[in-house]
């Protein structure tokens, strides 16, 4: 039986153009229906979330990896019509930066889509793709890219993997927020932790965890691992405020020092993707930071609590 790629997309005008192709009438229909879900779904949560990419030409790959663009040298699920790359735009700027992407990886798993944070697997691997989305598990590629596997019209990766890969997802079809990190010194007061504070009118920002602005009045503070679900009680001198973690950093966002007992990683100047940094291993929205009484920026005390 014919499948969408072969009486669709090969068919064509695109199907040999070096042109950015952004019609969802090139995705299949159940990559088509998730991409315009996840679209809805990100607009009633104020995100500003566009489609950069759907359907690609080996001709236009070829030309990325020739301008050293991509290191990929044949297309892969975009040129099969079950990939497609947003782009987050933050005052209507692209924003470049992983981290307003996080919210992508509960988001594409809700409307079931694989993430390019995660690429299907229970936590961040080495290499992620912010914006990027697809309908086809990675351990099915190489069939749907032989021609002996297409996804069928219903059809849930995340069930696939479960039923013949159940090492490579935590929980199948899971629309909740990760795991929290497992905090194994929660009772553990972290000392001398240099702060800034981000959010509200002055520094937008969106929260990983709900895609929601931060504002003015939110107590809050972000720290530099996944912790959805998770309050904390930051010390200044005599001054205290209980605060949720609503957001991931600063800098980096696989730094969970509270288990190890070392020091933020970004104290050494330098983050994790060769970035130079304010060396601050916590960030407070303005009404915590209010609430404390610390300016712009800071050193603070903080835990856990419950």
């Amino acid at each position: 039986m014919s499948s969408f790629y072969d009486t669709i997309i090969r068919n064509s005008a695109a199907f040999r153009s070096d042109a950015v192709c952004k019609d969802t009438a090139l995705l299949e229909p159940g990559t088509r229906a998730a991409v315009l879900a996840t679209l809805a779904d990100a607009k009633v949560q104020n995100i500003d979330l566009r489609l950069l990419e759907t359907y690609r030409s080996q001709t236009r790959q070829s030309a990325l990896f020739m301008k050293h663009v991509t290191q990929l040298r044949t297309v892969g699920c975009h040129g099969y019509g079950v990939a497609a790359d947003f782009g987050v735009f933050v005052n209507g700027k692209y924003a470049e930066d992983n981290k307003p992407y996080i919210f992508l990886r509960v988001m594409a798993r809700k409307h079931g889509l694989i993430s390019g944070q995660d690429w299907g697997h229970a936590t961040e691997g080495s290499f992620v793709d912010s914006g990027h989305v697809q309908r086809v598990p990675v351990w099915r590629q190489n069939e749907l890219f032989s021609g002996t596997w297409y996804p069928p019209a219903v059809y849930d990766p995340y069930q696939d993997s479960a039923a013949h890969h159940p090492d490579v997802v935590a929980s199948l079809g899971a629309v909740s927020a990760p795991k929290p990190v497992t905090v194994s010194i929660a009772s553990t007061r972290m000392t001398g932790i240099i702060a800034t504070v981000f959010g509200g009118l002055a520094d937008p920002e969106t929260s990983a965890y709900t895609g929601k602005r931060i504002d003015d009045t939110v107590l809050g503070v972000a720290l530099p691992a996944s912790l959805p679900n998770t309050k904390v009680r930051v010390y200044n001198g005599s001054k205290s405020a209980v605060a949720d973690v609503v957001d991931i950093g600063p800098w980096n966002t696989n730094d969970p020092y509270w288990q190890t007992g070392r020091r933020p990683q970004a104290e050494s100047g330098v983050d994790m993707r060769g970035r130079r940094t304010n060396r601050a291993g916590i960030d407070l929205t303005p009404a915590t930071a209010r609430a404390i009484g610390i300016d712009g920026k800071g050193v603070v005390d903080w835990e856990f609590v419950g």
